[in-house]
């Protein structure tokens, strides 16, 4: 603990390391006038010279507090530490595993797997019903720990590359290609793309489309080799169901991926409630219970959309919250889906896009401009309908910054489903844009 004073902000005593990235490090302390023990980050030297990296650092701060969801990881403080001169925030500290380590390579039971989803469908619904898009969704962001009684309880962290989504925003107005971040394996095709200005909901959708097939079969749904390959088969290739690709759950499973993974965003779900509702009929044949987002639409109806503006590539519309259509309908319209007239000249832009970024990133690294750190950490929170100016840089995954992991508990709840092939360490389609 030599890197840290014997005390941090003057209430912070640290205890020790619990993981370290890019950004920053992420110490175990306990607040000496409570006693509790709590999670406590600081944003590294080297990317204090970076404003994206700093807007990043406040936004993982603010947006959990706004949001304020009991499935959203609980951000406590957030200041300048004057012993170190560096950013800091503060957040409960959760034991147990991300998805990740606990569905690699073994597929969980169908009930469990809902049990999870449904949880997370009350905080992502909640989050874009404020107009925020997580946009990084992936199963190492999503952490199960466990409530007093032993029951599963699941929590959303990261939301550091989170969009605001605000009509007659910045965002909103017009296109900017070239800002592709998220994670390769969980992109829709607009984020790969980079058509920042038609980022909404639905690519948090597209997402746990992707992460189902992730959990429920234990493999990933994409086998590309290399980024190159992997962006061109999202933005191009046609979509194969899930049973070609050897996690055969029945044609209702093929479907409801269909329609979550659906190129064209309006043909997403329309909310992520409903999506789990319709994945519980389609591996269970239960009855879908009413969303609490369908609740909200037989009152007033809430669209979260944005214009879209001039664009170069061909266009993926806007978020529609009215999507209709049943499970065997989605089969037939977005399993063979097909992006007509597309060419490479795209694709070759998007990954010219890519390797200018690492470059755009490390340049900030060496040579960023000083920051202001007291007045970017004790200025007003950011309001939720304000957008956030969107980043281009390249970073490597950030540990899970309250967690404290604990073995999987792998042979639980695995189902009869077909082995998965481990993924081999240091995938660069797991890596962060």
């Amino acid at each position: 603990m030599s890197s840290l004073p014997p005390l941090v902000a003057g209430r912070y005593r640290p205890l020790r390391v619990l993981g370290k990235g890019g950004m920053g490090v992420v110490y175990v302390v306990e607040h000496v006038h409570t006693g509790e023990q709590l999670a406590l980050k600081v944003l590294s030297a080297q990317a204090v010279g970076s404003t994206t990296a700093v807007e990043r650092f406040k936004r993982e701060a603010r947006v959990p507090a706004q949001i304020k969801s009991e499935h959203v990881v609980r951000v406590t403080d957030a200041d300048v530490a004057p012993e170190l001169g560096a950013l800091f925030l503060v957040m409960e500290l959760l034991e147990g595993s991300d998805l990740d380590r606990l569905s690699d390579g073994t597929p969980r039971a169908p009930e469990r797997v809902l049990s999870w989803f449904r949880q997370l469908a009350r905080g992502l619904d909640k989050a874009h019903r404020m107009g925020i898009v997580h946009r990084d969704l992936k199963p190492e962001n999503l952490f199960l720990t466990h409530r007093e009684d032993g029951s599963d309880w699941i929590k959303i962290l990261d939301f550091g590359i989170a969009k605001f989504v605000a009509d007659g925003g910045a965002e909103g107005r017009a296109t900017e290609t070239g800002n592709v971040v998220g994670t390769p394996r969980y992109m829709a095709p607009e984020q790969a793309t980079g058509e920042v200005s038609r980022i909404g909901p639905a690519v948090d959708v597209w997402a746990l489309g992707m992460i189902a097939f992730r959990l429920l079969g234990g493999r990933d749904y994409w086998t590309a080799p290399t980024i190159a390959q992997l962006i061109h088969q999202i933005v191009y290739e046609p979509l194969a169901p899930p049973s070609a690709r050897g996690v055969d759950l029945g044609p209702a499973f093929d479907a409801w991926f269909a329609r979550s993974c659906a190129r064209d965003p309006a043909d997403r779900w329309p909310s992520v409630g409903e999506q789990v509702e319709a994945l519980a009929q389609a591996v269970l044949g239960v009855e879908p219970q009413l969303a609490p987002s369908a609740i909200e639409r037989i009152g007033v109806e809430t669209t979260l959309a944005v214009t879209p503006g001039e664009r170069s590539a061909p266009p993926v519309d806007a978020i529609r919250a009215n999507a209709t259509g049943s499970l065997a309908g989605a089969a037939s319209a977005a399993v063979d889906v097909r992006r007509r007239g597309r060419g490479t000249p795209l694709l070759l832009g998007v990954l010219t896009v890519l390797v200018l970024g690492v470059g755009v990133w490390f340049g900030s690294r060496a040579a960023g401009p000083a920051t202001d750190l007291a007045r970017t950490a004790s200025g007003p929170a950011q309001s939720p309908t304000a957008p956030i100016a969107p980043s281009e840089e390249v970073r490597t995954p950030e540990p899970s910054a309250s967690a404290i992991t604990e073995p999987p508990d792998a042979g639980s709840d695995a189902g009869p489903r077909p082995k998965a092939k481990p993924r081999p360490a240091g995938d660069p389609l797991q890596e962060q844009f």
